[in-house]
């Protein structure tokens, strides 16, 4: 391994499996190595089985592992030690991994198969700076790894996974979950039953069914010499977006708990990466067109207001720069995630920190004043909608 660095992780997916025999295998030679002590640990007796017994749980574990293994062998899984990260019903547990995960993690460390990083818990903040313990393969478990042909399309990625998503938490233009004042993501996922929503089967119906051709269907990058991208987030961190069939379940979330408000569709890696990279894409050998819808979200709130542009119409383009050491194409990326920010904010400081928070410019409020007051200039028919929290209703739209 090459790196130590365990905010270099991913969190545990509890949606593999596979009947592939080495993976049973592997499964089977871990299991009876237990000690009956340990056994007991994780096997429950009496007439309160799981829904998922311990073997199958480690087995998803393993699998999860392996998978992170393969793609990058410094990467660390995150691991909740928590007992109510693990509700075995949940709609979004599609495996019903329980609690007792934490105890087959805890008898593979024992017995030297998993290596864990423990951060120190934040009591001082109010657990804002807190993080879930890291583990991966040791050296020990990677030489068991090293033995399997076990391969990326043996494995079922997704399987019993959740494709339509009821949330409390809320999403900014680019898809990425926005944060409370204190820093924290929202992420409180709601249960819900189907019969709550007419719509709730037939949009799952809709989502398997392509998530079904995605599976099937060869989607790369034809000018990638490795299956990732590597891009810098707004925070400054780097990432790796995997571009393989691993990354590319599609998900319908709906936020603040309603069918009304968001409902758009998240998770391929196409809509991670950027669009120097998109104009590569290939579906099973052969060239796409990315169709660009511009603006949108204004092209929405114009349409109310009785304008109407072209289709190809840029509403973020100007002649002039007005941002110092910005030139015209700069400025432009800017203003556009301003505005889309300031659509989904209730007033200018929030969508003036949102736009910090997303973004690699620390412009100071004067100068995004200064942008914002230029668009609403050359579009005054849109000030109505600035600032006006109606994101999450045209991301329903």
């Amino acid at each position: 391994m090459t790196s130590s660095d365990p905010y270099h992780s991913k969190r545990l997916d509890v949606h593999k499996s596979s009947h592939h025999r080495e993976i049973n295998d592997l499964v089977e030679l871990i299991w009876t190595g237990f000690s009956q002590e340990e056994l007991d640990r994780v096997t429950t007796k009496g007439n309160h089985k799981p829904l998922a017994d311990a073997k199958s749980q480690l087995k998803t574990l393993l699998l999860d592992m392996y998978v992170n293994w393969l793609s990058d062998p410094t990467l660390w899984t995150g691991i909740s030690r928590s007992n109510n990260s693990y509700v075995p019903t949940s709609i979004y547990n599609g495996l019903h991994i329980s609690k007792v995960i934490i105890n087959v993690v805890d008898i593979l460390m024992a017995h030297g198969l998993l290596e864990h990083y423990s951060f120190r818990h934040d009591r001082e903040y109010g657990g804002r700076y807190s993080r879930t313990s890291r583990y991966r393969p040791s050296k020990q478990l990677q030489d068991q790894f090293s033995k399997l042909t076990l391969t990326l399309f043996d494995i079922d990625y997704h399987t019993n996974e959740a494709s339509v998503i009821l949330t409390d938490f809320e999403t900014d233009e680019t898809g990425e979950i926005i944060k409370t004042a204190g820093g924290k993501k929202k992420r409180k996922l709601i249960e819900y039953d189907e019969d709550d929503h007419p719509d709730i089967k037939s949009m799952r119906e809709d989502l398997n069914a392509y998530n079904e051709l995605l599976e099937r269907t060869h989607i790369d990058i034809s000018s990638l010499d490795d299956p990732y991208v590597e891009r810098q987030k707004a925070d400054g961190s780097a990432q790796k977006v995997s571009i393989d069939r691993s990354n590319q379940f599609v998900r319908r979330i709906f936020s603040r708990n309603s069918w009304n408000l968001n409902g758009r569709f998240y998770g391929g890696w196409w809509q991670q990466i950027g669009e120097d990279y998109r104009e590569d894409i290939r579906i099973d050998g052969s060239p796409t067109i990315e169709v660009d819808f511009k603006g949108y979200h204004v092209a929405i709130l114009a349409n109310e207001q009785g304008i109407s542009k072209p289709v190809d119409y840029d509403w973020y383009n100007f002649d002039e720069v007005f941002i110092d050491g910005f030139d015209a194409k700069t400025q432009r990326k800017a203003l556009k995630l301003l505005v889309l920010t300031a659509i989904n904010a209730k007033d200018k400081d929030k969508a003036f920190q949102a736009f910090r928070n997303n973004s690699r410019h620390r412009l100071e409020n004067t100068q995004l004043e200064l942008l914002l007051s230029k668009f609403i200039e050359k579009h005054p028919y849109l000030e109505e909608g600035i600032c006006s929290d109606r994101g999450i209703d045209l991301m329903y739209k």
